[in-house]
């Protein structure tokens, strides 16, 4: 779980990151969002099934701030 939580963070430039590398960690979590997506439509046609990516990804944010 750290290593999402740390990911997630390097998704934006600070102190510590780079903005290249902040724009690549952003590109492959946007590839990793639209590929589960994908995913989701072919499973159904339900419009919550489609964001069901986005809303795991929240979820886990959630809890690795808590952790």
């Amino acid at each position: 779980m750290k290593a999402v939580k740390d990911f997630l963070f390097r998704c934006s430039k600070g102190p510590d990151v780079e903005e290249a590398e902040a724009a690549a960690n952003r590109k492959t979590l946007k590839e990793y969002l639209e590929t589960q997506t994908e995913e989701a439509r072919k499973e159904s046609d339900d419009a919550e099934k489609e964001a069901s990516a986005f809303a795991d990804v929240l979820q886990i944010w959630s809890y690795a701030n808590q952790v």
